[in-house]
């Protein structure tokens, strides 16, 4: 769930890549700091107080990602807990390493900073450096959605924008948006349904893109990528990739409008070519066109409500975001479904 929220990217790469990176500069700068233990100089050794004020850094950036995944999110990931307390332990221990020593960690920063060993510190910084371009360079090529899960009852993505058993008893329906950051917390709680209840539900995705360029509900421009996203994925639906495409457009919002689609579809191993020429085909603009005119006939943009995520649990409307815990409450509580309390799914 964790992953696969928008959330999980920073700066047009995951949070775990820039996670990874940074401590592999923490190595690389405590390993820097021992040799240089080992050396008998005035003032004592150096690159313990740059660790400390890069470890404090990594305990601020940790409590605003447990801020995120807690009250937003609303699902908590394991192994970032354990990153949390690493960064949270390392600061004490080289604080506690200091300060034994009578040693004052603003001063030796500043000393640090103006000397510690200036060529190895350059070489340092250039691994982390030569990490984060190749990650823009490789990069959607390393991200795997595992957007078509096997489970019991077989593959998740057997038609056309539908994820679980088409012929399950509750349908949900969902009127989706890829700009709308709503649409992208709602649409993983949704895919969450049907991996912890496969044999009962099952997730349709209609695009309703709020974009002048193909939506003419709207009198003036809002999200303004949103029907090039929205025939993006018509595109990939038509190689039997949409889940993947659309659940890298909700992981990565920021990305729509400044990375080519082109370059989205080759990184999760579409053909390009046969790509590029459905997104200039006027058949993929009039799929798009025809999920407007289904959500058109629904009750909310009848009455003059024309926003998203509109979502249809049954015969059972909703406007705005769904979490997974009051959808799991829902789908108890309506349907007679068995409480789930471990986690399941993305």
């Amino acid at each position: 769930m964790v992953a696969l929220s928008p959330y999980s990217v920073f700066m047009g790469l995951p949070v775990s890549y820039w996670g990874i990176t940074v401590h592999v500069l923490y190595l690389i700068m405590a390993g820097l700091a021992l040799v240089d233990s080992r050396r008998d100089r005035p003032g004592g050794v150096r690159g313990w107080a740059v660790l400390i004020v890069m470890a404090a850094a990594g305990i601020a950036s940790s409590s605003v990602l447990l801020y995120i995944s807690h009250y937003l999110i609303r699902s908590l990931c394991p192994f970032c807990m354990v990153i949390y307390v690493l960064n949270l332990l390392i600061t004490i221990t080289l604080t506690f390493h200091l300060v034994r020593r009578h040693r004052d960690i603003g001063s030796m920063f500043r000393t640090d900073v103006r000397g510690f060993i200036p060529r190895p510190a350059l070489a340092a910084f250039a691994v982390p450096i030569v990490m984060i371009v190749a990650g823009y360079v490789i990069y959607p090529r390393i991200y795997d959605t595992g957007s078509c899960p096997e489970t019991a009852s077989g593959k998740l993505c057997t038609a056309p924008s539908t994820y679980g058993n088409p012929d399950a008893r509750i349908k949900i329906v969902e009127y989706s948006d890829y700009e709308c950051p709503f649409c992208g917390m709602t649409h993983f709680a949704l895919r969450k349904a049907v991996e912890t209840y496969p044999e009962d539900v099952v997730l349709i995705h209609v695009n309703f893109p709020l974009d002048m360029a193909c939506n003419d509900l709207l009198p003036r421009p809002f999200h303004d990528n949103a029907c090039d996203a929205a025939r993006a994925t018509v595109c990939a639906q038509r190689q039997g990739r949409f889940w993947d495409y659309n659940d890298y457009l909700f992981t990565h919002q920021k990305q729509i409008g400044r990375v080519p689609y082109e370059r989205i579809a080759s990184g999760l191993g579409l053909d390009v070519d046969a790509f590029e020429r459905c997104m200039t085909d006027p058949t993929s603009l009039d799929e798009v066109e025809a999920d407007i005119q289904k959500a058109k006939q629904t009750t909310f943009v009848q009455q003059g409500q024309v926003g998203t995520p509109i979502i249809f649990i049954g015969d059972k409307g909703h406007m705005g975001a769904i979490h997974w815990e009051d959808l799991q409450r829902e789908l108890q509580q309506r349907y007679g479904l068995e409480p789930h309390s471990e986690e399941t799914g993305p």
